[in-house]
């Protein structure tokens, strides 16, 4: 297991290769102190044997990798159909005596890369590997990347002098490559530098900006710039160059407050000539706004107008009516609730002995959410004809400001139709003995005012039929 490195190159590093073919073989003849036995000879690649394995019932063994793709044994032609470890070779081999890869008189062992320090190392070949994982003649790279390889045995005097070891910056506490130390000093944020200005200051690179806003060395503004003196003298001289300017500041402040107030002059007449520009402007604004507003509330009028009623059609068939013609009495329909109220429909009939006797067709207040008058303009009563062109169907339709004026009163015409019409067979107003009326009921709303001024009547049920005692 030990040499199995050695076939794999490590000993040799990271940056060295093995240059032999990927796939190893047995192991070399000229690593070993004795001459192996013939028996302990791969007869493939005619080296030691690695991993040895049996290929047939002779126990005939060969390299394990040897034998990959061979499907009878070399030696004696016996199909291999199954291979097993020879573990008492494996254990013979592994206790043979060998060299340490980077002796000296082994100049025969394949890919043997000889050192300058030669390794006196031998021992059993299990215990190569741990031997090569220490030993001090293996070449190794530098751990920085230098690029350089030395022996293990030099490493830490190489480590100790390598260009691209780690260093602390002692300014800024930054680690880096010792290469690279030099320069970074020259940009060093941390690095304590003297005042380029003379003053003799020292501090860190990066305070330049702070110290700055101090160093008497800087040239600052003179504090009467703003009224146009143009002296820019160092800050430590700022105080006796106020004392030798004082009447020249003391002139060109006056001159500056005297133009500003022109300046300010000149803004307060555009702003007085934009001021009523603008009230005009309002005024103008605000005669549009009440015209807009006048138009908004005769829309909202309108709006509500259109809002405030509503609508319900309604069928009525009167069965028997040629019984209730003969009794001459009213009739009258179920009621129906419409905008708060409850509006029926009632028949009367003038009287037997009535010249051109005719029937009536009322509208009826019956009741609702507040006794008040009902504005019912609008409804529509229509008697069907049942003939074939519906030519002698009849339609009344209410005055637009009709009202009722209280409950059980009524309105409606009372001369709707003649008797002798309805006794026509030709006109089929009555059909099986029913007669069929339809009715477009047109009720405005009440208002919330309306509403409360009221009292209220809670009952929404449609009322059955009144008594003839109504009437």
């Amino acid at each position: 297991q030990a040499i199995v490195a050695y076939h794999a190159g490590t000993y040799l590093a990271k940056t060295f290769q093995d240059p032999r073919p990927s796939v190893a073989m047995g192991y070399d003849l000229a690593l070993f102190l004795a001459q192996p036995t013939e028996s302990l000879i791969c007869s493939i690649c005619t080296e030691v044997l690695e991993n040895a394995v049996v290929a047939c019932s002779e126990g005939h063994s060969f390299c394990s990798v040897c034998l990959n793709g061979i499907g009878r044994c070399p030696i004696c032609r016996e199909d291999i159909t199954k291979t097993s470890k020879n573990r008492i070779v494996n254990d013979i081999i592994s206790a043979l005596e060998v060299r340490c890869l980077h002796g000296c008189g082994v100049g025969g062992v394949k890919r043997q890369r000889m050192s300058s320090e030669p390794c006196r190392w031998s021992g059993a070949l299990s215990q190569l590997q741990p031997h090569l994982d220490s030993c001090l003649s293996v070449p190794v790279e530098c751990p920085y990347d230098c690029g350089v390889t030395v022996l293990r045995g030099d490493l830490e005097e190489h480590v100790g002098t390598c260009m691209r070891r780690p260093m602390t910056c002692p300014d800024c506490q930054q680690t880096m490559p010792m290469s690279d130390l030099d320069s970074h000093g020259d940009a060093c944020p941390k690095k304590d530098v003297e005042c380029p200005r003379g003053c003799g200051a020292r501090f860190p690179r990066d305070a330049g900006l702070e110290h700055a806003e101090l160093c008497g060395k800087v040239q600052v503004a003179c504090p009467f710039s703003r009224f146009g003196c143009s002296a820019m003298p160092l800050r430590e001289a700022l105080g006796q160059h106020m004392q030798e300017e004082l009447v020249s500041h003391g002139h060109l402040q006056a001159r500056f407050m005297t133009e500003k107030q022109d300046e300010l002059l000149g803004k307060h007449e555009a702003l007085q000539e934009k001021h009523e520009a603008l009230v005009e402007k309002h005024e103008a604004l605000a005669t549009d706004h009440t015209a807009l507003q006048d138009a908004y509330n005769k829309l909202k009028l309108d709006v509500e107008e259109h809002d405030c009623w509503e609508m319900i059609e309604v069928t009525w068939k009167v069965d028997d009516i040629q019984n209730k013609l003969a009794a001459g009495l009213p009739v009258a329909s179920q009621s129906v609730p419409v905008a708060g109220f409850h509006i029926g429909l009632r028949l009367t009939f003038e009287d037997e002995w009535a010249d051109n006797r005719h029937m009536g067709i009322y509208f009826s207040h019956c009741g609702g959410l507040a006794w008040t008058p009902i504005k019912i303009g609008g409804s529509v009563v229509t008697l069907k004809s049942k003939a074939a062109q519906n030519w002698y169907s009849i339609t009344r339709k209410m005055p637009d400001n009709k009202m009722i004026s209280k409950e059980h009163s009524d309105f409606g015409w009372p001369k709707f139709v003649a008797v002798a019409d309805l006794q026509n067979e030709s006109k089929a107003f009555v059909t099986e003995g029913t007669l069929e009326l339809t009715a477009t009921i047109r009720v405005h709303k009440l208002t919330k005012v309306e509403l409360q001024a009221s009292p209220a009547d809670t009952a929404w049920e449609a009322r059955p039929s009144p008594s003839s005692s109504w009437w």
